[in-house]
């Protein structure tokens, strides 16, 4: 019987956890289950680079 209830309170704990982390998340603004937004490129490029648009590079069509 200590095997169960030792079993529901870790899974009661988790989702505690994972709500109250939602939570935290919404209360800084962040919109979950949205399109991902690239990062802003601030790093110093030679003259005539070309940057490439997020939905032509293969790793942020795999991170969408």
């Amino acid at each position: 019987m200590l095997l169960d209830i030792s079993v529901y309170c870790n899974l009661y704990c988790g989702f505690v956890l994972i709500q109250a982390t939602v939570h935290l998340l919404r209360t800084e603004g962040v919109q979950l289950n949205d399109m991902p937004i690239p990062p802003v490129d601030k790093s110093k490029r030679p003259k005539g680079y070309v940057a490439k648009k997020p939905e032509e590079d293969p790793d942020w069509i795999e991170y969408w």
